[in-house]
């Protein structure tokens, strides 16, 4: 019997590369004032796949993210394009920190959520490749998949297939559970404007950190 797919789908903000950035002061950081933020493309590409297998397989969504109250916009996207909840986790203690220290975090969010599959994209628009996704699965045990741009069910295993070398492109078979990062080849879907009013709608289902469901 096919197990139940319960898809984590963690969302990222990213920073809009084109406009210059202003430095504070020597060493102080970024002045992100007036800096356009948006979802990072390949999350957006991650939670495509994710609802596609939610419409075949009957898979149920949950869209993640980590960080202030400005991405409750982007947990509401999710939810207007068909997430079953969204979670927002708030922990300050995980800016500035490296990558260890995020895969930590993140493994802890893994563990209590109990996904079967992970999908978030491979690469940040802003800044590049982040290793802490992969890392907190690896450091649970699951196997994962990179640079993937298409899947699909094969029984009780997944058949994905990633980008390789020079352009090529690869099929290779990974068991559930697993982690999957995509790269932003997936065009995601625009919700109806009903969709979006609902999520706009919807309220806080428990104390704490914001969830909705």
């Amino acid at each position: 019997m096919t197990q139940k797919l319960e898809i984590l789908v963690l969302l990222r903000e990213c920073g809009d590369p084109r406009p210059p950035a202003r430095v504070i002061s020597m060493g102080a950081g970024i002045d992100d004032r007036g800096l356009r933020m948006f979802p990072n493309p390949a999350d957006l590409s991650a939670l495509e796949e994710a609802l596609c297998l939610a419409d075949s397989q009957g898979a149920s969504v949950t869209a993640v993210a980590i960080g202030s109250k400005r991405l409750d916009d982007t947990l509401r996207l999710a939810l207007s394009m068909g997430a079953s909840r969204a979670i927002r986790v708030c922990n300050h203690g995980i800016e500035g920190n490296d990558a260890v220290a995020d895969a930590k975090l993140l493994a802890r969010i893994y563990s209590i959520i109990s996904p079967t599959l992970i999908f978030t994209g491979k690469t940040l628009v802003d800044r590049g490749d982040d290793p802490a996704p992969a890392l907190a699965a690896i450091n649970l045990g699951m196997p994962t998949v990179t640079a993937a741009v298409s899947l699909s069910m094969s029984g009780n295993s997944l058949e994905v297939m990633r980008k390789s070398d020079r352009g090529a492109r690869q099929k290779v078979s990974a068991p559930i559970p697993c982690a999957i990062f995509f790269s932003s080849d997936k065009e995601p879907r625009y919700p109806s404007h009903d969709a979006v009013m609902n999520s706009l709608e919807r309220k806080w289902k428990c104390g704490g950190c914001p969830s909705w469901g």
